[in-house]
């Protein structure tokens, strides 16, 4: 009998221009602020300490350019915490080439027909996956 493992399925590419990424539910785009960045540039410039900012742009940037390097945007406290970190209306994230196209995948966990994870491979390993897409 078959061990129905994992299957990590390529659901598309992201392309990346501005050197992060975004997690965020689409239903909440309409509160989404468009806005500039307002970060001093330059090798002199300060890394934010604190990765979490407002649900714009600016915010993304500033979650991504903490020390962190990610952080979660529009923090909401009164959700409170859940056992993998704070709850916000997004999450952003540096990638680690900056601009590019990345690979997406879904991992499906034994049958089912939702993916238990995404991911985005920012860069690729050599992990092996059988005829069927089974992770080795």
């Amino acid at each position: 009998m078959r061990n129905y493992g994992e299957r990590k399925v390529l659901i598309g590419s992201i392309g990346v221009d501005s050197g992060q990424v975004m997690v965020v539910d689409p239903c909440y785009l309409d509160k989404w602020k468009a806005n500039e960045f307002s970060f001093e540039h330059g090798s002199d410039a300060p890394r934010h300490t604190e990765p979490t900012g407002t649900f714009d742009y600016d915010g993304a940037c500033h979650a991504t350019c903490s020390e962190a390097g990610h952080g979660v945007l529009d923090l909401r406290p009164e959700l409170g915490n859940r056992a993998q970190g704070t709850i916000g209306m997004a999450i952003a994230s540096e990638t680690q080439y900056g601009d590019g196209c990345y690979p997406v995948y879904a991992i499906y966990e034994g049958r089912n027909t939702r993916p238990s994870r995404l991911v985005i491979e920012f860069d690729e390993s050599d992990e092996e996956n059988d005829e069927e897409g089974y992770l080795l």
